[in-house]
This record gives structure tokens, sequence and C-alpha cells, in this order.
């Protein structure tokens, strides 16, 4: 079942007149619960645990990609994906900043 906040965060991309902070904020809430975390935690934090239970659990080496994004990466990667929402909705967007 999806939970409520992941489904009003994911509704956030479909605004047209949005700033880029809720886009960014919305968009790590997203993330933050695909990859398990919870209401409090933030990517970076995430990423943090993430790691600490593979080093405990894994015998070998552990994989970056096998972790949350950091939130620097969640950033842009959320701020694209508004554009490619816009984009497939036929919202022109202009180029800000």
């Amino acid at each position: 079942m999806k939970s409520a906040k992941f489904v009003e965060a994911a509704e956030t991309f479909t605004k047209k007149d949005i700033c880029k902070e809720e886009i960014i904020k919305a968009g790590e809430m997203a993330l933050v619960k695909m990859f398990g975390g919870g209401i409090n935690d933030d990517l970076d934090n995430l990423r943090l645990k993430k790691f600490k239970e593979k080093v405990m659990t894994n015998r070998t080496h552990v994989e970056p990609q096998q972790l949350p994004p950091t939130s620097a990466a969640g950033k842009f990667h959320n701020l694209r994906v508004y554009h490619q929402v816009q984009t497939w909705l036929g919202n022109e967007l202009e180029a800000i900043n």
C-alpha cells in the first residue's frame, strides 16, 4: 500500500507553478520513502544508516549504487524529474538558476 505522504510528494511534480524548494523537499521525501526511511529521516542520514547496516552484514565491500543518493544528488534528480513531468504535461518552463 502506498503511503499518503509518498503520493502527496509525487503529486507535487504535476503542479505547474511551484518553487524549487518545494520540489526538492517533496522529492527528498519520496526518495527517503523509496529507500525504506522513516518520516524523520533525510537522505544523508539514511545513506549513512544503510551504509552502516551493509558494512555490518556484508562480507565484501559495499557497492555505492546500493545506497540511497546523497542529498545533493537527490536535489538535482528531483529537479530533472520535475522538468520531465512538466514537459510530458505540455508545460513550457522558463530557464532559472
